[in-house]
């Protein structure tokens, strides 16, 4: 087991210094040579001190002359120790900017090639908020963190080479007693991590609230309903629960920490005492003394540096660890993601005894259903809230990998496709749509990016959508930036910024069109007008339109009708209004509340 955990520190010390070289190897390389110049700095600050003192105390009088050459010497090794710490510090600051971007970069990857499906869970969430958090910083804390030790020790060395010529008995005391610093360091960091792991949901939580609390989406709710004390109670519980956690921690680390620092004080005290006692016996010159004095509290000083930067080296290889894992996933998913090409376009979407159950769950949100539709055919989905409706337009639509079943375009199964290529092919529109707060241009641009300077596609989308008088009613036009939170941003209504989610799905002009509740922010005469565009627009396309509206669903060239995941009934609104059966129930509840006619 030690073996094992040792390997894998020396894997992931590597890791970080690959991240670091990768991110910035000059800047990495100036580093390292500043710190190796501040080392040989002081040990030649020492040695230069030490023949000062000897040829003070060895005359009555010293000329200027014979003093020049040493304060020289001196000054310049104070001012070389100096610059070179200054550059150090400040060099160190783009360097760690760069890894993090590089890391987070590596994050990201991860976070958007991982399946759809990884979100359904909440272990996924735990190790992405673990990845995200060493990825801040922790490489850049392992990398330093060697840097220094190693600095440190170029400088230990000096010291110690010193004071080998002057009192050889001091060394040994004083090396030794750092060990059970070390010692209580790795032991502090395992405890200290394992308590970040344990409370990593509670993190998410907290941060979670914190974001209810400070949105602008939330905030006229959250004043609406008087609740900001509710949220900040649960939010201050939530830190409650974590210094709770950090209290028994510290109280644990408190007696470690203790114990090492007595140990390593007597040590201190004991050595010099050691050397005052030798020069007062006249065993050592006074010179001599100086320097050991001066060397120990060096080393001293080097040492206990060397232990804080095994503590950040430590502490960032444990929690590294985590990055690396998420990290490691991104091989994984590219080598199960199919590379079939699928046909382009198809022309038969034929659904095949499909079923879907979410990760943990207990039983089937979706099970088999089966059907097909050509190109050139509207298929409307109905059903009443958490009949499976939006879960099966996800399967279709290649989010969510079926748990049996298949959806084949002319005969092919699309779970052997490369997603990518299947994708391309659908326009769709989420009933949770993205408010992307860019300007409206680049907002519907996003449905094809391989289009995006695509002027006369973007204009003719968003009129087809609905869009254009958000256009008009804004100085900047189609430029408008959307969302005030953002300098000149403007506001838009839950009805624009679904016709903007309508126009980014026209503008990806694709074979297969899958809406989930499109018109359910738009006003009724605006769901007709979507409706009939639909038609018009889509009528060499396969299109899937999720409703719980049944006026929208009328003309539609096929009806399912589902009901706590099963397709209950299938067929055009007439056949099922004459069958008698759940749709025509559902149908007339509307009709008596709207006034629809049949």
């Amino acid at each position: 087991m030690a073996a094992d955990n040792t390997t894998n520190s020396i894997g992931t010390v590597r890791l970080a210094f690959t991240l670091v070289w990768a991110a910035g190897r000059g800047t990495l390389l100036l580093i390292l040579a500043a710190t190796v110049i501040t080392s040989l700095a002081v040990a030649g600050q020492l040695l230069v001190g030490r023949s000062l003192l000897d040829l003070l105390a060895g005359t009555t009088g010293v000329a200027t002359g014979e003093l020049v050459p040493y304060l020289i010497l001196l000054g310049g090794l104070l001012m070389a120790s100096a610059l070179s710490q200054a550059a150090t510090t400040e060099l160190r600051i783009p360097l760690g900017e760069k890894v993090q971007r590089r890391t987070m970069d590596d994050v990201l990857d991860v976070a958007t090639e991982v399946e759809l499906e990884f979100y359904e869970g909440s272990d996924f969430h735990d190790r992405l908020e673990r990845a995200r958090a060493a990825a801040g910083g922790q490489s850049s804390a392992v990398v330093f963190g060697l840097v220094t030790m190693m600095s440190t020790l170029v400088v230990a060395v000096g010291v110690i080479g010193v004071l080998f010529t002057v009192a050889p008995v001091l060394v040994p005391i004083a090396v030794i007693s750092y060990f059970p610093i070390a010692f209580v360091n790795v032991r502090n960091n395992r405890a200290q991590y394992q308590m970040e792991r344990d409370l990593t949901e509670l993190q998410r939580e907290r941060v979670y609230l914190e974001v209810v609390l400070t949105s602008r989406e939330m905030a006229k709710e959250v004043r609406a309903y008087d609740i900001a004390g509710t949220f900040r109670r649960w939010h201050s519980d939530l830190w409650d629960i974590r210094l709770g956690r950090l209290r028994d921690l510290v109280r644990k680390r408190l007696v470690l920490t203790t114990f090492g620092a007595v140990v390593n004080t007597a040590a201190m005290i004991a050595t010099l005492s050691f050397a005052l006692i030798l020069a007062g016996r006249n065993v050592i010159s006074i010179g001599d003394a100086a320097v050991a004095i001066v060397g120990l509290q060096q080393l001293s000083s080097r040492l206990r540096s060397t232990g804080t930067a095994f503590t950040n080296v430590h502490q960032g290889i444990t929690f590294l660890r985590d990055f690396e894992s998420f990290r490691a996933e991104l091989p994984n998913i590219r080598k199960r993601r199919p590379t079939a090409i699928p046909p382009t376009p198809p022309t038969t979407l034929t659904v095949e005894g499909l079923g879907y159950r979410y990760p943990g769950a207990q039983e089937d949100a979706v099970r088999s259903v089966s059907f097909e539709l050509r190109r050139g055919q509207v298929m409307a989905i109905v059903g009443a809230n958490g009949s499976g409706k939006t879960t099966l337009s996800k399967v279709i639509g290649n989010l969510l990998p079926p748990t049996r079943g298949k959806v084949c375009w002319d005969g092919v199964d699309i779970a052997v496709c490369d997603p990518a290529l299947v994708r391309a092919q659908m326009a769709p529109v989420f009933q949770d749509f993205a408010k992307f707060m860019l300007t409206i241009r680049s907002s519907i641009a996003l449905g094809d990016i391989n289009r995006i300077d695509d002027e006369e596609g973007i204009e003719r989308a968003a009129i087809e959508a609905g869009v254009d008088d958000l256009i008009r009613s804004n100085s900047a036009g189609i430029d408008t930036r959307l969302g005030k939170v953002f300098a000149g941003g403007t506001d838009a209504s839950i009805g624009q910024w679904q016709r903007l989610a309508i126009a980014r799905a026209l503008f990806r002009d694709a074979p297969i069109v899958i809406l989930d509740e499109p018109s359910a922010s738009l006003d009724p005469q605006a769901e007709a007008d979507l409706f009939d565009l639909l038609h018009e627009l889509c009528f060499d396309r396969i299109v899937l339109f999720v409703s719980h509206r049944f006026a929208t669903v009328r003309s539609a060239d096929a009806v399912v009708v589902m009901d706590h995941g099963d397709v209950v009934e299938m067929g055009s609104h007439v056949d099922l209004m004459r069958s008698g059966g759940l749709y025509h129930d559902l149908f007339n509840l509307q009709a008596d509340r709207y006034g629809l006619r049949s």
